[in-house]
């Protein structure tokens, strides 16, 4: 659906959070804003689009892992969860997505109770309940449009709530300062803290006794990580956040197109970083300031954490949970998860 025009509004998060990209502050925490719609036609924002195309280029293993480790253990997932859950769907994604991850689960559960979809984006959501009204007719569904990380967030009140988290977004995290080497060199727990309260979060929106069934990308191998993330396909869908910005915040003078795409592995943290780095400089103009960015900037857009299988289970343990069983696919990369609260 396109809106009419961009909404202005420089008190906004997400102003916040560009200037705070902007001056180094804060480092790969754009990843909220990735998984935008055009607002008009000849929108240049289309985040959503872009992260389809991406999801099903020939490099990019975490949908063939999922869908390898769903269709293979779907039914055994279903029967560790037990009878009519509540299935709760942290981003589902388009609608083949829905397609690929949510559907193999539905059908393999046993009595669900009900299905809940909640994503920040409107299009998401909204094609999610649909594709679960139409093939399950009398199964009750809804959407929340949320961030997933909010803490008001009440799962606990449904009937035996299960979350739905796959796509690895868990993983998508900031660090507390950006720099070219902000990660390197860092005690991996310490520098993951926020991958724990994120599942801390998560558990206390779950309450005692829910599940959490959640995929993690466990990759270690840097050539194939490589070839997916800085393939065409992979850096534009990330750097098309800087259209965002541009339309967004009214930046009339900026050029979106003038960067080029940065990607990083410290195997030490675990963590794939990229980057926006500036062709030349430029400079905006924000809520009144200026600020300069200057030629070989490198603007820091995104994380994306691969962690070994054990290691996950250990922030998961320090967050509340109790790992019930995982599932690991054919190249080790991906991992299904189901932890209780």
């Amino acid at each position: 659906m396109l809106n009419q025009s961009p909404q202005k509004n420089f008190n906004s998060s997400f102003a916040q959070d560009i200037v705070s990209l902007l001056v180094g502050s804060k480092g790969g925490h754009l990843d909220p804003y990735l998984y935008s719609d055009p607002m008009y036609t000849g929108d240049p924002v289309k985040g959503a689009i872009l992260l389809a195309e991406f999801q099903n280029s020939p490099n990019y293993y975490l949908y063939k892992g999922e869908t390898y480790l769903l269709t293979k253990f779907g039914q055994r997932i279903a029967n560790v969860l037990g009878k009519q859950v509540t299935l709760i769907d942290y981003g589902p994604g388009p609608s083949e997505s829905f397609m690929r991850k949510t559907l193999p689960l539905l059908q393999a559960l046993i009595e669900p109770q009900g299905y809940i979809a909640i994503d920040l984006c409107m299009s998401y959501a909204e094609s999610a309940v649909e594709n679960c009204r139409k093939h399950f007719p009398n199964l009750p569904a809804n959407y929340l449009i949320k961030d997933f990380y909010d803490r008001e967030v009440d799962c606990g009140k449904y009937d035996n709530p299960v979350i739905y988290f796959l796509g690895n977004s868990i993983s998508n995290l900031h660090h507390k300062s950006s720099g070219e080497d902000s990660t390197l060199g860092a005690n991996a727990m310490e520098q993951n803290a926020l991958t724990i309260e994120r599942l801390g979060i998560i558990h206390q929106q779950l309450g005692k006794g829910g599940f959490l069934v959640i995929s993690q990308d466990a990759n270690q191998n840097e050539a194939s990580m490589m070839k997916a993330y800085a393939s065409k396909n992979g850096t534009d869908f990330v750097l098309n956040v800087l259209h965002r910005i541009k339309r967004d915040l009214e930046l009339i003078d900026f050029e979106p197109n003038a960067f080029d795409p940065l990607i990083q592995w410290d195997d030490n943290t675990y963590c794939l970083s990229i980057y926006a780095v500036s062709q030349k400089r430029q400079t905006i103009r924000i809520a009144e300031k200026d600020y300069v960015i200057e030629a070989n900037q490198k603007l820091h857009i995104s994380n994306s954490h691969k962690y070994p299988v054990s290691f996950f289970q250990q922030m998961a343990k320090a967050a509340g949970f109790t790992p019930i069983e995982f599932f690991l696919d054919q190249q080790d990369n991906m991992a299904i998860h189901v932890l209780i609260s």
